[in-house]
């Protein structure tokens, strides 16, 4: 037997007000297992009954704030009863889009692309704990939330939320039809139960090698040369996640070789090389999504990257993170000033040629993005950013023109 669990949905289909408006809405607030919220569906249109009605019973309830009728000591925050600390609510919002800054939420079909891939039912079931707190948390906003806050939650909102939870459901409830697949044993019994009764019929079509289960040394081969191209394609050599991979590939093969001389080091290798290509295929996934979100410019997906370990580096030593220890900010900072730079580049193609002068034109872009979004940083920080945008272009150049 399924249980399906749904929020609790009140339908207006006549005109309601005052009391028992505020019966039927208030209904909707009774919680119900992991349910923290419910939805109403007007068909009656009650926005005006509502707001006159939700206004009047706020104004009684903020008789009990006010200390001239309850005393001074016994004032009651009516609103942070409502709606959860402003703060904590945007701090909340930051940390989901942290969670889900490797993926693309800004188009359905590229995230759903992206999950696609992931056959973790716990990572997948996590993801979705992620997505409906978001939708949770803009709710709340949208529906309590006053100018200021909802101001803030502007540029944190993610829109297309109710299109990933399913998403990701969907994927979740693939996934638990193959477990109840290879686990039910009565499903098997039916399968062979209905071949019990197909006759098979076997005539020659061709000639053809078969495979006794393990590859051929040609597949091998070509298993081989795909992983030294997952290597040599990678967008981010300097990744040391990326290194460790490769460090391990390196001592796994100078230990054991390359070559097999039996059927069991055969397949060893094998899986070995199919750990290897999985590992570069996932980061090489993050890496894509990271570029996604400048355009296609794997030079700022590099700075994003480093950045984002010297802060990793700093937050270890109890130190203050480079912008912000969130990737949104670092990512908002960067494009801040990458078109500008990029500009630069545009107007003066012989601004590359002198390394000093377009390093002191990048500080200047530094200083100027962070002054215009208030940011405070030291000159250390200031130079770290330098000298690695200035390094991204500079290499980039001077493989581009090596002769120059």
């Amino acid at each position: 037997m399924v249980t399906i669990c749904i929020p609790i949905i009140t339908i207006f289909g006549r005109k309601l007000k005052d009391h028992n408006l505020l019966q039927a809405i208030t209904r909707v607030n009774r919680p119900y297992k992991d349910n923290k919220y419910g939805y109403i569906i007007d068909f009656a249109d009650i926005k005006s009954n509502f707001e006159q009605t939700n206004e009047a019973y706020l104004k009684e309830l903020n008789r009990f704030n006010d200390p001239n009728e309850v005393g001074a000591d016994n004032v009651t925050d009516t609103f942070t009863q409502v709606i959860e600390d402003k703060e904590a609510l945007v701090q909340q919002m930051r940390e989901v889009r942290q969670v889900l800054f490797d993926y693309t939420t800004d188009n359905v079909e590229e995230f759903c692309s992206e999950i696609s891939t992931i056959e973790d039912k716990q990572e997948l079931i996590k993801l979705k704990k992620v997505l409906i707190s978001a939708r949770d948390c803009c709710n709340v906003v949208r529906t309590f939330g006053d100018d200021e806050l909802k101001e803030a939650f502007a540029r944190l909102e993610i829109t297309r939320l109710p299109e990933m939870i399913r998403e990701v459901q969907r994927q979740i409830d693939t996934i638990n039809q193959k477990e109840a697949f290879d686990s039910d044993d009565s499903t098997r019994q039916l399968i062979n139960e209905a071949m019990q009764d197909i006759t098979f019929n076997f005539s020659k079509i061709s000639d053809e090698e078969l495979h006794m289960g393990y590859m051929s040394k040609e597949e091998f081969h070509e298993k081989w040369e795909k992983t030294i191209r997952s290597f040599t394609e990678n967008i981010d050599q300097d990744d040391p996640e990326f290194i460790s991979i490769r460090e391990a590939f390196m001592q796994r093969f100078k230990e054991f070789g390359f070559a097999a001389d039996t059927v069991h080091e055969f397949e060893e290798r094998s899986k070995a090389l199919d750990e290897v290509l999985k590992k570069l295929a996932e980061l090489q996934k993050r890496n894509n999504a990271l570029m996604r979100k400048y355009n296609g410019d794997s030079k700022f997906a590099r700075v994003h990257k480093r950045i984002r370990e010297e802060n990793a580096q700093r937050k270890a030593k109890g130190q203050s993170p480079i912008i912000g220890e969130f990737d949104e900010s670092i990512m908002e900072f960067l494009k801040a000033i990458k078109d500008d730079v990029d500009q630069k580049v545009f107007d003066r193609n012989d601004i590359l040629k002198k390394d000093a002068y377009f390093e002191q034109t990048v500080m200047s872009q530094v200083k100027q993005g962070m002054d215009t979004l208030h940011l405070k940083g030291t000159r250390e920080d200031r130079l770290f950013i330098q000298t690695r945008i200035s390094s991204q272009y500079l290499s980039q150049y001077n493989a581009t023109y090596p002769s120059a």
